[in-house]
């Protein structure tokens, strides 16, 4: 993993983009073995990394509905942005279902998502695709999408699938 971009002097603005949030570049190995199966994903914001850390050493896959359930309602009105800038760590009082609900408070302050009306009039398109034509479209659309974009995507859909499987 290396610092793709430093934390911010100012992170005290209302919405933000994925360029403005400290960020790294991490390196995966995907488990392949036939072809090279280091990966990376591109400009990963550092507060997600940090959160499902934090969400695995809390143990978080043993609890159910993580996602569903919001967190403690004081814990959740603290300032969020200088965690989600990089420029301080998750309080370390923080649970699981604190610390979940911070994850979906950073999708939802960002002032463009991740697919904008473009993309998401791409992916109602797709759903009407299978086979090779769904496959070709959808990595159509990924090559579209900024490296933040996609480095976000991607480590957030690994996170996610890891949650899934335990």
């Amino acid at each position: 993993m290396e610092k793709s971009r430093p934390a911010p002097t100012i992170c005290n603005i209302g919405n933000f983009t994925l360029e403005q949030v400290a960020s790294y570049n991490i390196h995966i190995d995907t488990g392949n073995t036939k072809t090279p199966s280091v990966i990376t994903l591109h400009e990963v914001p550092g507060f997600l990394i940090e959160a499902f850390s934090k969400f695995q050493q809390l143990e978080g896959c043993r609890i159910e509905g993580v996602f569903r359930k919001e967190g403690n309602s004081l814990r959740r009105k603290e300032n969020p942005m200088p965690v989600f800038f990089g420029t301080k760590m998750i309080p370390p009082n923080f649970l699981v279902h604190d610390v979940c609900s911070w994850i979906k408070k950073f999708f939802r302050e960002l002032r463009q998502p991740i697919f904008v009306t473009r993309e998401t009039r791409l992916l109602k398109f797709a759903e009407s695709l299978n086979g090779d034509v769904l496959f070709r479209a959808l990595i159509s659309l990924l090559d579209r999408l900024p490296p933040s974009h996609m480095g976000t995507l991607g480590y957030l859909m690994r996170c996610l699938q890891e949650v899934k499987i335990n």
